[in-house]
């Protein structure tokens, strides 16, 4: 079956089989496109129904926070003196100069 016999060189009968393949898958391809297509056609409520939306997107975006400035950690070493442009200690809280 693969080597044809005929009077005709073999190429002319696999350009037939080619053709021949070609018109066959085309034929399917154009049976399920109209399947699909009267299928979708039958079901009038899955098409008249609107689709689902999601939540519509804010119209604005929230305001920024307000953003605190950053502390700046006082270091004091146990030889220097204490800042004198330092806020005064809290009541009942330990200095560390003696």
């Amino acid at each position: 079956m693969l080597d044809p016999i005929g009077p005709l060189p073999r190429e002319v009968y696999w350009r037939r089989r080619a053709l021949a393949i070609g018109v066959i898958v085309l034929v399917t391809a154009l049976t399920l496109w109209g399947v699909t297509v009267l299928a979708g056609a039958l079901i009038p409520d899955r098409a008249a129904a609107p689709a689902p939306q999601a939540a519509p997107p804010p119209a604005q975006p929230p305001p920024p926070r307000p953003r605190r400035p950053r502390r700046r950690a006082r270091i004091r070493t146990s030889g220097s003196p204490p800042n004198p442009s330092a806020p005064p200690t809290r009541p009942g809280s330990r200095s560390r100069c003696a």
